[in-house]
Protein backbone atom coordinates (compact mmCIF):
# COMPACT_ATOMS: atom_id res chain seq x y z
CA UNK A 1 0.00 0.00 0.00
CA UNK A 2 3.17 2.47 0.39
CA UNK A 3 4.39 1.62 -2.65
CA UNK A 4 0.74 2.75 -4.26
CA UNK A 5 0.72 5.79 -2.23
CA UNK A 6 4.32 6.56 -3.28
CA UNK A 7 3.61 6.41 -6.88
CA UNK A 8 0.31 8.39 -6.90
CA UNK A 9 2.29 11.35 -5.55
CA UNK A 10 4.88 11.21 -8.25
CA UNK A 11 1.70 11.49 -10.25
CA UNK A 12 0.66 14.52 -9.21
CA UNK A 13 3.32 16.67 -11.27
CA UNK A 14 2.08 15.47 -14.59
CA UNK A 15 -1.78 16.40 -13.38
CA UNK A 16 -0.16 20.07 -12.89
CA UNK A 17 1.30 20.21 -16.50
CA UNK A 18 -2.17 20.73 -17.32
CA UNK A 19 -4.04 23.81 -18.28
CA UNK A 20 -6.99 23.06 -16.45
CA UNK A 21 -7.45 20.95 -13.28
CA UNK A 22 -8.76 16.77 -14.23
CA UNK A 23 -8.51 13.65 -12.18
CA UNK A 24 -5.57 11.54 -13.41
CA UNK A 25 -6.11 7.76 -13.27
CA UNK A 26 -3.59 5.67 -14.23
CA UNK A 27 -3.45 1.32 -13.47
CA UNK A 28 -0.23 -0.11 -11.24
CA UNK A 29 -0.03 -3.79 -10.63
CA UNK A 30 -3.74 -4.24 -12.19
CA UNK A 31 -5.43 -1.45 -10.10
CA UNK A 32 -6.60 1.40 -10.65
CA UNK A 33 -5.57 4.56 -9.07
CA UNK A 34 -7.51 7.47 -9.71
CA UNK A 35 -6.12 11.32 -7.99
CA UNK A 36 -8.68 14.33 -7.70
CA UNK A 37 -8.11 17.86 -5.89
CA UNK A 38 -10.02 20.69 -5.78
CA UNK A 39 -8.82 24.14 -4.30
CA UNK A 40 -8.08 22.70 -0.80
CA UNK A 41 -7.12 19.31 -0.87
CA UNK A 42 -5.78 16.33 -2.89
CA UNK A 43 -7.60 13.01 -2.95
CA UNK A 44 -6.08 9.43 -3.87
CA UNK A 45 -8.70 6.92 -4.94
CA UNK A 46 -7.28 2.88 -5.61
CA UNK A 47 -9.87 0.56 -7.32
CA UNK A 48 -9.22 -3.19 -7.11
CA UNK A 49 -9.36 -5.27 -10.54
CA UNK A 50 -12.86 -5.65 -10.25
CA UNK A 51 -14.15 -1.93 -10.06
CA UNK A 52 -14.37 -1.75 -6.52
CA UNK A 53 -13.45 0.77 -4.42
CA UNK A 54 -10.67 -0.43 -1.43
CA UNK A 55 -11.60 0.41 1.55
CA UNK A 56 -8.93 2.98 3.39
CA UNK A 57 -7.07 2.22 6.64
CA UNK A 58 -5.58 5.18 6.97
CA UNK A 59 -5.04 8.59 4.65
CA UNK A 60 -2.61 11.32 5.04
CA UNK A 61 -4.34 14.23 3.16
CA UNK A 62 -2.13 17.50 2.33
CA UNK A 63 -4.53 20.58 3.15
CA UNK A 64 -1.77 24.02 2.50
CA UNK A 65 1.16 23.41 4.32
CA UNK A 66 -0.42 21.50 7.10
CA UNK A 67 -0.92 17.62 7.08
CA UNK A 68 -4.42 15.78 8.23
CA UNK A 69 -4.65 12.21 9.08
CA UNK A 70 -7.72 10.36 9.31
CA UNK A 71 -8.59 7.03 10.62
CA UNK A 72 -11.40 5.20 9.27
CA UNK A 73 -12.55 2.18 11.52
CA UNK A 74 -14.29 -0.83 9.94
CA UNK A 75 -15.79 -3.90 11.56
CA UNK A 76 -14.76 -6.93 10.57
CA UNK A 77 -18.43 -8.31 10.87
CA UNK A 78 -20.50 -5.78 8.95
CA UNK A 79 -19.41 -4.43 5.37
CA UNK A 80 -20.77 -1.02 4.15
CA UNK A 81 -20.76 -2.75 0.30
CA UNK A 82 -23.61 -0.80 -1.35
CA UNK A 83 -25.94 -2.54 -2.94
CA UNK A 84 -27.48 -5.34 -0.78
CA UNK A 85 -29.64 -8.00 -2.96
CA UNK A 86 -33.19 -8.80 -1.54
CA UNK A 87 -34.42 -12.01 -2.88
CA UNK A 88 -37.90 -12.33 -0.52
CA UNK A 89 -40.39 -12.81 -3.39
CA UNK A 90 -42.55 -9.77 -4.41
CA UNK A 91 -45.54 -11.77 -4.70
CA UNK A 92 -45.58 -15.48 -4.06
CA UNK A 93 -48.33 -18.53 -4.00
CA UNK A 94 -48.19 -21.97 -2.77
CA UNK A 95 -50.30 -24.62 -1.38
CA UNK A 96 -51.29 -24.67 2.53
CA UNK A 97 -52.33 -27.43 5.05
CA UNK A 98 -52.13 -28.30 8.68
CA UNK A 99 -49.67 -31.25 9.48
CA UNK A 100 -49.81 -33.75 12.30
CA UNK A 101 -46.24 -32.79 14.00
CA UNK A 102 -44.37 -30.12 15.40
CA UNK A 103 -41.62 -30.97 12.33
CA UNK A 104 -43.18 -33.39 9.95
CA UNK A 105 -45.92 -33.03 6.84
CA UNK A 106 -48.33 -35.87 7.09
CA UNK A 107 -52.11 -35.13 7.73
CA UNK A 108 -52.86 -34.21 11.18
CA UNK A 109 -55.21 -37.16 12.74
CA UNK A 110 -59.09 -36.11 12.25
CA UNK A 111 -58.40 -32.64 10.53
CA UNK A 112 -59.39 -33.99 7.34
CA UNK A 113 -57.56 -30.96 4.65
CA UNK A 114 -57.91 -30.90 1.10
CA UNK A 115 -54.43 -29.63 0.36
CA UNK A 116 -54.75 -29.36 -3.21
CA UNK A 117 -57.27 -26.71 -3.00
CA UNK A 118 -56.04 -25.14 0.17
CA UNK A 119 -54.04 -22.00 -0.87
CA UNK A 120 -51.45 -19.60 0.39
CA UNK A 121 -50.60 -15.87 -1.65
CA UNK A 122 -48.08 -13.17 -0.04
CA UNK A 123 -47.19 -9.68 -1.02
CA UNK A 124 -43.92 -8.27 -0.10
CA UNK A 125 -44.58 -5.40 2.52
CA UNK A 126 -40.87 -4.42 3.48
CA UNK A 127 -37.75 -5.85 2.69
CA UNK A 128 -34.37 -4.98 4.24
CA UNK A 129 -30.74 -6.37 4.53
CA UNK A 130 -26.60 -5.63 5.09
CA UNK A 131 -23.59 -7.89 4.00
CA UNK A 132 -21.64 -9.88 6.39
CA UNK A 133 -18.37 -9.45 3.95
CA UNK A 134 -16.99 -7.85 1.40
CA UNK A 135 -17.44 -10.43 -1.08
CA UNK A 136 -21.55 -10.42 -0.81
CA UNK A 137 -21.74 -14.28 0.06
CA UNK A 138 -23.27 -13.73 3.42
CA UNK A 139 -25.99 -11.36 4.45
CA UNK A 140 -29.04 -10.96 7.09
CA UNK A 141 -32.64 -10.23 5.50
CA UNK A 142 -35.42 -9.15 7.36
CA UNK A 143 -38.81 -8.82 5.31
CA UNK A 144 -43.02 -8.55 6.11
CA UNK A 145 -45.45 -10.02 3.86
CA UNK A 146 -48.88 -9.38 3.92
CA UNK A 147 -50.29 -12.68 3.87
CA UNK A 148 -53.94 -14.63 3.42
CA UNK A 149 -54.19 -18.59 3.69
CA UNK A 150 -57.22 -20.45 2.95
CA UNK A 151 -57.29 -23.89 4.20
CA UNK A 152 -59.93 -26.02 2.99
CA UNK A 153 -61.34 -28.80 4.21
CA UNK A 154 -62.63 -32.32 2.02
CA UNK A 155 -66.50 -33.06 2.09
CA UNK A 156 -69.18 -32.17 4.19
CA UNK A 157 -66.80 -31.67 7.02
CA UNK A 158 -67.34 -28.35 9.05
CA UNK A 159 -65.81 -26.87 12.10
CA UNK A 160 -67.37 -27.02 15.47
CA UNK A 161 -67.09 -26.42 19.00
CA UNK A 162 -68.24 -28.70 22.00
CA UNK A 163 -69.45 -27.24 25.25
CA UNK A 164 -66.09 -26.73 26.46
CA UNK A 165 -65.27 -24.77 23.41
CA UNK A 166 -63.20 -27.54 22.37
CA UNK A 167 -62.60 -27.16 17.97
CA UNK A 168 -63.94 -30.79 16.28
CA UNK A 169 -65.41 -31.73 13.22
CA UNK A 170 -69.29 -32.50 12.38
CA UNK A 171 -70.74 -33.88 9.12
CA UNK A 172 -73.22 -31.39 7.65
CA UNK A 173 -75.21 -33.23 4.59
CA UNK A 174 -74.90 -31.21 2.06
CA UNK A 175 -72.06 -28.78 3.37
CA UNK A 176 -69.13 -28.11 0.84
CA UNK A 177 -66.56 -25.05 0.70
CA UNK A 178 -65.87 -25.47 4.24
CA UNK A 179 -62.39 -23.16 5.07
CA UNK A 180 -59.93 -22.07 7.36
CA UNK A 181 -59.64 -18.13 6.11
CA UNK A 182 -56.91 -15.80 7.83
CA UNK A 183 -55.18 -12.50 6.91
CA UNK A 184 -52.55 -11.41 8.83
CA UNK A 185 -48.22 -9.99 8.48
CA UNK A 186 -46.06 -12.56 8.40
CA UNK A 187 -42.42 -11.74 9.04
CA UNK A 188 -38.98 -13.55 8.00
CA UNK A 189 -35.38 -12.92 9.61
CA UNK A 190 -32.96 -14.79 7.87
CA UNK A 191 -29.42 -15.88 6.81
CA UNK A 192 -28.06 -15.76 3.36
CA UNK A 193 -25.29 -17.15 1.27
CA UNK A 194 -25.36 -16.33 -2.31
CA UNK A 195 -23.56 -17.89 -5.01
CA UNK A 196 -22.46 -15.88 -8.11
CA UNK A 197 -21.93 -17.25 -11.57
CA UNK A 198 -20.87 -15.90 -15.33
CA UNK A 199 -23.55 -12.32 -15.42
CA UNK A 200 -23.53 -11.47 -11.41
CA UNK A 201 -27.01 -9.62 -11.96
CA UNK A 202 -29.30 -12.60 -13.16
CA UNK A 203 -27.29 -15.77 -12.81
CA UNK A 204 -26.88 -16.02 -8.88
CA UNK A 205 -28.26 -18.70 -6.55
CA UNK A 206 -28.99 -17.85 -3.13
CA UNK A 207 -30.31 -20.06 -0.26
CA UNK A 208 -31.55 -18.49 2.71
CA UNK A 209 -32.67 -19.81 6.66
CA UNK A 210 -34.25 -18.23 9.31
CA UNK A 211 -37.37 -17.61 11.75
CA UNK A 212 -40.28 -16.61 11.06
CA UNK A 213 -43.48 -14.58 13.17
CA UNK A 214 -46.94 -14.70 11.41
CA UNK A 215 -49.15 -12.25 12.98
CA UNK A 216 -53.07 -13.45 11.80
CA UNK A 217 -55.17 -10.05 12.49
CA UNK A 218 -58.10 -10.93 10.61
CA UNK A 219 -59.74 -14.72 10.99
CA UNK A 220 -63.03 -15.95 12.58
CA UNK A 221 -64.97 -13.53 10.72
CA UNK A 222 -63.47 -15.33 7.55
CA UNK A 223 -63.82 -19.33 8.42
CA UNK A 224 -66.96 -20.49 6.26
CA UNK A 225 -68.57 -22.82 5.07
CA UNK A 226 -71.61 -22.99 1.89
CA UNK A 227 -74.88 -24.60 2.31
CA UNK A 228 -77.78 -24.47 -0.11
CA UNK A 229 -75.81 -21.39 -1.44
CA UNK A 230 -75.82 -19.53 1.19
CA UNK A 231 -72.42 -18.82 3.65
CA UNK A 232 -72.38 -19.98 6.95
CA UNK A 233 -69.84 -18.77 10.05
CA UNK A 234 -68.32 -21.83 11.56
CA UNK A 235 -68.24 -22.11 14.94
CA UNK A 236 -67.00 -18.37 16.16
CA UNK A 237 -65.15 -18.18 18.76
CA UNK A 238 -62.55 -20.87 18.19
CA UNK A 239 -59.54 -20.91 20.33
CA UNK A 240 -56.98 -20.42 17.56
CA UNK A 241 -53.35 -19.42 17.85
CA UNK A 242 -53.02 -16.26 15.77
CA UNK A 243 -49.61 -15.77 16.24
CA UNK A 244 -47.51 -18.30 14.81
CA UNK A 245 -43.73 -18.96 15.14
CA UNK A 246 -41.44 -20.91 13.00
CA UNK A 247 -38.70 -22.00 10.72
CA UNK A 248 -38.30 -20.95 6.48
CA UNK A 249 -36.33 -22.39 4.23
CA UNK A 250 -35.57 -20.05 0.56
CA UNK A 251 -34.08 -21.33 -2.70
CA UNK A 252 -33.57 -18.20 -5.32
CA UNK A 253 -32.01 -18.03 -8.83
CA UNK A 254 -31.91 -15.34 -10.36
CA UNK A 255 -35.55 -13.87 -10.37
CA UNK A 256 -37.61 -16.58 -8.70
CA UNK A 257 -37.69 -18.34 -5.65
CA UNK A 258 -39.10 -21.08 -3.88
CA UNK A 259 -40.10 -21.66 -0.14
CA UNK A 260 -40.79 -23.86 2.64
CA UNK A 261 -42.12 -22.54 5.98
CA UNK A 262 -43.01 -24.55 8.71
CA UNK A 263 -44.90 -23.31 12.10
CA UNK A 264 -43.66 -24.39 15.21
CA UNK A 265 -46.63 -23.30 17.44
CA UNK A 266 -50.01 -24.79 16.85
CA UNK A 267 -53.25 -24.09 15.23
CA UNK A 268 -55.09 -24.39 17.33
CA UNK A 269 -54.71 -23.34 21.41
CA UNK A 270 -53.63 -26.44 23.84
CA UNK A 271 -56.56 -28.72 24.84
CA UNK A 272 -59.21 -26.61 22.61
CA UNK A 273 -58.68 -28.78 18.92
CA UNK A 274 -56.58 -31.33 16.81
CA UNK A 275 -53.14 -31.52 17.42
CA UNK A 276 -51.85 -29.80 14.30
CA UNK A 277 -49.59 -27.46 12.65
CA UNK A 278 -49.31 -25.16 9.94
CA UNK A 279 -47.03 -25.39 7.21
CA UNK A 280 -46.66 -23.66 3.52
CA UNK A 281 -44.44 -24.57 0.45
CA UNK A 282 -44.35 -22.25 -2.96
CA UNK A 283 -42.90 -20.01 -5.58
CA UNK A 284 -42.72 -16.81 -5.58
CA UNK A 285 -40.80 -13.62 -7.85
CA UNK A 286 -37.84 -12.19 -6.41
CA UNK A 287 -37.86 -8.87 -7.90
Amino acid sequence: MKKLFLTALLALPLNAMSEEVADTTFTYNGKQITISEDSVETHVSIYAPDGTEMKKTKESTFADAQEIERFYISSPFFSTNPQYIPTTPIASVGFAGLSGSILGFGSAEGVPTKLTHSSESAFKFIDMGFWLNKQRTWGISAATNIKATNIKFRGDNVLAKDADGRAWFQHIEGAKSSRLFALGFDTHLMLKWYKYFKNPDNDRLCIGFGVTATNYALRNNFTSYELNDEIFPQAAGLKLNNNLFGLRLQVSWGGSSIYLQKSLTPQFKSGYGPKCYPFSIGIGIAY
